[in-house]
C-alpha cells in the first residue's frame, strides 16, 4: 500500500473567484500572486503563520488586513487600567517575594483562607512592584505568587473583598494604594489653612489684629465681639438719607453699597485694578478726552466723522467703517495670490467689476513634473460694465512672455465674468494638461 500524498497546487489555489495562497513575508507589493487577488482572498505568511484578508482591489500590503490572534487580544487588554477585585490585602512588609510565597503557603493571608488562582494586593515586597499577585498551586503545598500582568498604574482603582480591608476601595496614585472614602488630606489642609490652623492637633487662634479680639477666644466668641462693635445700624449717615445708605444695619448698608457699585471690574486697559471708584472714573474721563481730540471730534459731539478726504471713504461714515473701506481700497490695489497643482480650469483670482474697469495680472506658472520649465506673462482685460450697469463683455490679451526650458504643455488663460449686481466679478481662469503651481499679482490701471 503506497503513502498518502497531500494535494498541492504551485501558486495557490482559487474557489470561486476567491484566492487561497501563501508566501514569505506579508502579502503586496511583489506584483502578479497575491496583488491581482480578488476581495475576499486569503494569504498565510509562511515565516509566521500570519493570516492576511484581502479587503480592498489593488497592489499593495495594504489592501490587506491582518486576522487578529489571541497574542493580538492579550496584549490590548493588559494594557487597560480596568483592575479585577483582590480577595485581600497584605500591607506587611516582606524581604523578598520568597517570603511573601511563604506567608501564602501558611494557608491564610490577614485571616482569610487563601487558594489557587486568589488575587492577593501586596504593598510591600522589597524590589517588587505595589501590585496584585496571582497565587499559583495550592497553598502549603509550594503555591508561588504571579505579578498580575496589568502593571498598576496612576488612576487605577481596586476593590478588597475580604479581611481587614473587606468592602474597601484603593486607588493607586503613582507610587502608592491609598484607601478611598476616608477624609480627604487635600480637604482638611484646605480647612486648616481656611480657619488659620498652622499645624495638626489642638491649637487655639492667634489672631492677626487684636482691636477686638483676644488671641485664645474661640472663633464664635471672636465674631460675637466683631458683631458687638460694628452695632446695629448707621444714624444720619453724611448728614443725609438719601442714596443707598440710610439708618440700617452694617450689613444691609454693606449689600446697598455692593449693589450700587456694581460687579468688579473686568477689565483694567485705562484703570488699574487697584484703582478706587473714583480714581478709575477720573482715569476714564481723561481718557475719553483723548480719545476725541484723536478722532477729531469735539466733546459731547455725536455726529460720525467728516472725512476731510472720500476717495474710497463714505460721507458720515464711523471711524470702522472707514478703516474698512481703506483695508477694502488697499487690498483691491494689488493683491498676491497663490494655487497650486492646477490641471482643469481654476479661478486663480477675481475682482469686483465696480471697483475696476480695467485689470493687469502677472502670471507666473511652475511645471510640477519639470520644474525648470517655467513661464511667465502679463495679462490685461477690460469690460464695458458701469457703476450703474453690470458688464456683459470682457476683453483681454496675454503679452510679455517669458520661458525657460521650453513650452508648459496645454497650458492656457481666460478672463471671465461671473455674477450680477454689486457682486459680478471679473475672474482670471488657469488650465493646463501638465500641472502646474501658480502665482499671481494684480493691480489696476483704472478705477471706477
Amino acid at each position: 500500500m503506497g503513502t498518502p500524498s497531500l494535494f498541492e497546487a504551485r501558486g495557490g489555489i482559487s474557489i470561486g473567484g476567491a484566492h487561497f495562497i501563501s508566501g514569505t513575508g506579508a502579502p503586496g507589493g511583489t506584483g502578479g500572486f497575491p496583488d491581482d487577488a480578488v476581495k475576499g482572498s486569503i494569504y498565510l505568511d509562511e515565516t509566521n503563520g500570519q493570516m492576511y484578508l484581502k479587503k480592498t482591489v489593488g497592489t499593495g500590503t495594504d489592501k490587506w488586513i491582518r486576522m487578529q490572534n489571541k497574542d493580538d487580544m492579550d496584549g490590548a487588554v493588559l494594557g487597560l487600567s480596568w483592575r479585577a477585585p483582590a480577595k485581600v490585602r497584605d500591607s506587611g512588609a516582606y524581604a523578598d517575594l520568597a517570603a511573601a510565597e511563604a506567608a501564602v503557603n501558611t494557608g491564610t493571608i490577614d485571616g482569610v483562607t487563601v487558594a489557587a488562582n486568589d488575587r492577593i494586593l501586596f504593598d510591600d515586597i522589597t524590589g517588587l512592584a505595589k501590585n496584585v499577585f496571582i497565587v499559583t498551586g495550592t497553598p502549603g503545598s509550594g503555591a508561588t505568587l504571579v505579578e498580575d500582568g496589568n502593571i498598576a498604574s496612576k488612576g487605577d482603582a481596586l476593590y478588597v473583598q475580604e479581611g481587614t480591608d473587606a468592602g474597601k476601595q484603593y486607588a493607586y496614585n503613582g507610587t502608592d494604594w491609598v484607601q478611598q472614602g476616608t477624609a480627604s488630606q487635600t480637604e482638611l489642609g484646605f480647612i486648616q489653612g481656611f480657619i488659620g490652623k498652622s499645624a495638626n492637633g489642638s491649637e487655639t487662634p492667634d489672631y492677626a489684629s487684636n482691636n477686638v479680639v483676644t488671641d485664645g477666644s474661640s472663633l464664635e466668641t471672636a465674631i460675637g465681639a466683631l458683631d458687638a462693635e460694628i452695632g446695629a445700624g448707621v444714624v444720619n449717615p453724611q448728614s443725609r438719607l438719601a442714596g443707598p445708605i440710610s439708618d440700617q444695619a452694617v450689613n444691609s448698608n454693606i449689600l446697598a453699597l455692593d449693589t450700587a457699585i456694581g460687579p468688579d471690574r473686568s477689565s483694567s486697559y485705562i484703570a488699574d485694578m487697584s484703582a478706587s471708584v473714583n480714581e478709575a472714573i477720573s482715569l476714564l474721563d481723561s481718557e475719553s478726552h483723548f480719545s476725541h481730540v484723536f478722532m477729531g471730534r469735539s466733546a459731547g459731539d455725536t455726529n460720525k466723522p467728516a472725512w476731510t478726504s472720500t476717495n474710497f471713504l463714505g460721507v458720515n461714515q464711523s471711524l470702522k467703517e472707514g478703516l474698512e473701506s481703506l483695508d477694502t481700497a488697499l487690498a483691491a490695489a494689488k493683491k498676491e495670490a497663490k494655487t497650486d497643482n492646477v490641471t482643469a480650469s481654476t479661478v486663480v483670482d477675481s475682482i469686483l467689476v465696480d471697483t475696476a474697469i480695467a485689470v493687469e495680472w502677472t502670471v507666473h506658472c511652475r511645471s510640477i513634473a519639470s520644474p525648470a520649465k517655467i513661464h511667465c506673462s502679463k495679462i490685461l482685460a477690460i469690460h464695458n460694465g458701469t457703476a450703474s450697469a453690470d458688464a456683459t463683455v470682457v476683453d483681454f490679451n496675454e503679452f510679455s512672455i517669458l520661458r525657460t526650458s521650453g513650452k508648459i504643455h496645454g497650458l492656457d488663460f481666460d478672463v471671465d465674468i461671473n455674477g450680477v449686481g454689486s457682486a459680478q466679478v471679473a475672474r482670471l481662469k488657469v488650465s493646463s494638461t501638465d500641472a502646474v503651481d501658480v502665482r499671481v499679482t494684480r493691480s489696476f490701471m483704472n478705477t471706477q
